[in-house]
C-alpha cells in the first residue's frame, strides 16, 4: 500500500497591497502613542479643552462617535477638535456606518473614520475621500476583506468578547504592516497582555472620559493610561494604579490654576533648554491661551 504523506499547515501572513498614505498616517500616530480616546457624548463647547487635556497627557488620536448625541452635535465637536488640536493629533469620528456619514465627517476636516463593523462601501468611500480607514472586525475573514477593501488598520471589536490568544492567532495570518487595535474592555490592568499578543493600539472610552467628568480628571486618567501603555511597550510591569480618591479629585479652583501656571513659568525662566523643551513650552503657551479664551467665552455666555 502506498504511504500517506502528512500535510503540514504553516501559518504565514497573507501578502496584500496596503494603501500607503493612510496606513503611514495611522502607523505614525500609533507609534507616537497607541491610544485612541473614544469621546462619546463630547459637547462642542468642551471639545477644545478636553482635546488639549488629552494631547497634553500624550494621547494624540481622538475619536468622537456619531452615536451618544445628535449627529450634528458630534460633527460640531469633531470640527472643534480639528481647530484646537488638529495640527498635533489625528482626529476622527466613530460609529460611521454609511457613505453619507463619511462625507459629513470629511467636511469637518477630520482625517479618521472608525466603524464598529466592516462595510466595504464605507471603507472605499473613506479612501476615496483621502481619509484613514479603521473598520471593526472579529474574524480573519472579515479582517482580510477589510484589507482588500482598502482599510489602513483594523480594530478587533469587542475585545471583551474575545481574548488575547484570539488576537495573537489572527495577527499570525494578517499582514504585519496593517495594525490591529484592541477596542472594548481594555484598561491599564490588561493593556500589557493585549500588547504582548500583538495589538498595536487600544481604543479606550470610559477609562479616560465621560461627559460628566471634569477635564482635570480626564487629564489625570489619560496620563495614568499613557504611563501603563509606555510600560507595556517597554516590557515593564504595569505601574500601581493611583488612589481612587486622586482620580476622583475635584478640579482646581481658578485661583489655584493661575498660581500653578505662574509658578511653572517662573521656575522655567532663565533655565537653559533644548529645542524639544522649547517646543513643549510653545504647546503649553498655546494651551493656556486656549483655556483663557474658553473661560472668557463661558463668562460672556453666563452674563
Amino acid at each position: 500500500m502506498p504511504t500517506k504523506k502528512a500535510t503540514v499547515m504553516i501559518q504565514t501572513p497573507v501578502e496584500v497591497d496596503v494603501n500607503e498614505d493612510g496606513n503611514r498616517a495611522l502607523t505614525e500616530a500609533l507609534e507616537q502613542m497607541p491610544v485612541v480616546a473614544i469621546l462619546t457624548g463630547l459637547q462642542p463647547s468642551r471639545a477644545a479643552e478636553v482635546g488639549l487635556a488629552l494631547v497634553g497627557a500624550g494621547v494624540t488620536i481622538l475619536e468622537v462617535p456619531l452615536r451618544g448625541q445628535a449627529e450634528p452635535l458630534a460633527l460640531k465637536a469633531i470640527a472643534a477638535l480639528v481647530t484646537a488640536v488638529g495640527d498635533r493629533a489625528l482626529i476622527g469620528a466613530g460609529t460611521v456606518l454609511t457613505v453619507e456619514q463619511v462625507a459629513n465627517v470629511a467636511a469637518t476636516g477630520a482625517r479618521l473614520i472608525v466603524s464598529p463593523n466592516l462595510d466595504p462601501a464605507v471603507v472605499k468611500a473613506t479612501k476615496a475621500a483621502g481619509l484613514v480607514s479603521l473598520p471593526g472586525v472579529y474574524t480573519p475573514t472579515e479582517a482580510l476583506l477589510a484589507i482588500d477593501a482598502g482599510a489602513d488598520g483594523l480594530k478587533l471589536f469587542p475585545t471583551d468578547g474575545s481574548s488575547p490568544r484570539m488576537l495573537k492567532a489572527m495577527c499570525a495570518v494578517l499582514p504585519a504592516q496593517v495594525p490591529m487595535l484592541a477596542v472594548g474592555g481594555v484598561d491599564a490592568g490588561n493593556v500589557a497582555t493585549w500588547w504582548a499578543a500583538g495589538a498595536k493600539g487600544f481604543g479606550v472610552g470610559g477609562t479616560l472620559w465621560g461627559p460628566a467628568m471634569p477635564t482635570a480628571d480626564v487629564a489625570r486618567r489619560a496620563a495614568a493610561f499613557v504611563t501603563a501603555v509606555e510600560a507595556a511597550r517597554a516590557g515593564e510591569p504595569p505601574p500601581a494604579p493611583p488612589p481612587a480618591a486622586h482620580l476622583a479629585a475635584s478640579p482646581l479652583g481658578e485661583t489655584a490654576v493661575v498660581v500653578a501656571a505662574a509658578a511653572a513659568v517662573a521656575a522655567l525662566v532663565g533655565n537653559a533648554m533644548d529645542e524639544a523643551a522649547c517646543a513643549k513650552l510653545d504647546g503649553f503657551a498655546k494651551a493656556l491661551a486656549t483655556a483663557a479664551n474658553t473661560a472668557r467665552k463661558r463668562l460672556r455666555e453666563s452674563e
